[in-house]
């Protein structure tokens, strides 16, 4: 059985830049606990083209941030057997950072 990376909260981050690197740094320990190459979660710095950052995991498991998003955990959508009380926190609380799900795979975060 995996040892997974305690649980995390991002509810009272004050910036999108920590919330995103903080949410990385998780999801790179929680891609190594499960066997994934955690060199795949990668964060995208805002730009000319985007207005956000954004947390990309396109290898890891099916709608990861999907489920996350409502509240479920990491492997809820692929495997609704698993449900259970999501790894990162504070994706919808937080007041001061909007943290949107772009696609399954990508958190994006907005000031």
């Amino acid at each position: 059985m995996p040892s997974y990376p305690d649980q995390i909260n991002v509810e009272n981050y004050e910036s999108a830049s920590g919330a995103a690197k903080r949410i990385q740094k998780y999801l790179k320990n929680y891609a190594e606990s499960i066997g994934y190459n955690p060199s795949e979660v990668i964060i995208r710095k805002p730009d000319d083209n985007r207005d956000c950052w954004a947390v990309i995991w396109g290898e890891g498991p099916e709608n990861w941030a999907k489920s996350l998003k409502r509240g479920d955990s990491i492997g809820g959508y692929e495997y609704p057997e698993n449900r259970g009380s999501p790894e990162i926190k504070g994706l919808s609380t937080n007041p001061k950072v909007d943290i949107q799900c772009g696609k399954g795979y990508i958190l994006e975060f907005y000031e």
